[in-house]
């Protein structure tokens, strides 16, 4: 008897050594909040007050992706120097 995997046994987690370059075009909830390191719900919690990045809701169930560009220009805006 062969054991079945699961869903997110198969999902690839993002190493913080590859930077940007391993963030997909188009990211799930679960890819972003991996590279973002925080929660999905933290997303939801972002998407519900319109303060995270911009994205997409698709098909008829309302998936949730972000488009790495719209990532990565709301990182640049949200960007603080801290003092020298």
């Amino acid at each position: 008897m062969s054991a079945s995997k699961s869903p997110t046994a198969s999902r690839r987690r993002h190493d913080p050594s590859e930077g940007v370059d391993a963030l997909p075009d188009l990211s799930t909830v679960d890819e972003l909040a991996d590279f973002l390191r925080v929660t999905p719900s933290v997303l939801s919690h972002w998407r519900a007050r319109r303060i995270g990045p911009a994205w997409f809701s698709m098909g008829p169930r309302g998936l949730v992706r972000y488009a790495k560009r719209d990532v990565l220009d709301w990182l640049a805006r949200n960007r603080r120097e801290g003092e020298r």
